[in-house]
């Protein structure tokens, strides 16, 4: 059987492409079309440890580690979070790919008369899957960010502290990006009027449009959130004046947004793998 380098790396180029530039999208990522054209380049390169005999756990590491410099190289490295956040939709990316494509090749490879399969050994065009896999990521990230839309930004905060429990209604504002700058942890903005005080606490300065100046943000115990769960490593902050928003107790920050979307890919990573093994 002849296999054609220069055809793989092709097909290969073109399928990094399309996850790259898909996690740009999903991400929105400020990332100039070049970038994704070096880093699905870079990662064609990943083909070679097909030609190599080794353990399956070097494989899978290896793949790993092209994934990452993939990321790298396309989205720079600002932070470890930053880094494996764009690492982590990359890999959930190539799994729903890679499901897609596979439910595709055993459609067309299999028959079967009730519960029976016969292999035929059809196989479809790559550039048929190629444009099937445009489509359906076409398709795929409209659907997401259609539902992005549809997810409440509404959310019941219960925040713990001094053994006391704080029922409060929330908003995520993506507005809100505070974070401490000592160990980057995010900043909840809490309504004046709401009489909560913590002997810990710490200032951290800020920068806004409109004006600058010292919050004090107190260290609380811990914090749960709707659809999230509990989370520690935050501070509140009291807001200098009432909060327009109206029913609203307390501004969440704008990772928490990134909490719920780790935990939505999680989630789908775990339908996937359940999809293939029953397939």
């Amino acid at each position: 059987m002849k296999i054609y380098l220069d055809y793989v790396f092709f097909i290969n180029f073109i399928f990094d492409f399309i996850l790259l530039f898909t996690t740009k999208v999903l991400l929105k990522r400020n990332v100039k079309i070049k970038r994704i054209i070096l880093g699905s380049f870079i990662g064609t390169f990943s083909i070679f440890i097909l030609f190599i005999s080794m353990p399956s756990l070097i494989f899978f590491i290896s793949k790993m580690f092209f994934g990452l410099i993939m990321v790298i190289i396309t989205f720079k490295f600002k932070d470890i979070k930053y880094t494996l956040n764009n690492f982590f939709y990359l890999m959930i990316l190539s799994i729903i790919l890679g499901g897609f494509l596979y439910f595709l090749n055993i459609e067309a490879g299999y028959e079967h008369v009730g519960l029976i399969f016969y292999k035929t050994g059809k196989t479809l065009d790559i550039f048929i899957l190629l444009l099937l896999s445009i489509l359906f990521f076409i398709i795929f990230t409209k659907k997401i960010k259609k539902y992005k839309n549809k997810i409440s930004c509404y959310k019941t905060v219960k925040i713990f502290l001094n053994n006391k429990t704080y029922l409060l209604n929330g908003y995520i504002d993506t507005g809100n990006n505070l974070v401490d700058p000592y160990f980057n942890k995010p900043i909840l903005i809490i309504n004046k009027n709401i009489d909560i005080f913590s002997k810990r606490f710490i200032f951290v300065p800020y920068n806004s449009l409109n004006n600058k100046g010292i919050l004090k943000c107190f260290i609380i115990d811990k914090v749960f959130i709707e659809d999230i769960g509990y989370l520690k490593n935050v501070l509140i902050a009291k807001s200098n004046d009432k909060l327009s928003l109206s029913g609203v107790d307390i501004i969440l920050n704008n990772k928490i947004m990134e909490e719920l979307w780790k935990k939505y890919f999680y989630l789908l990573e775990i339908y996937l793998k359940k999809v293939v093994f029953i397939m």
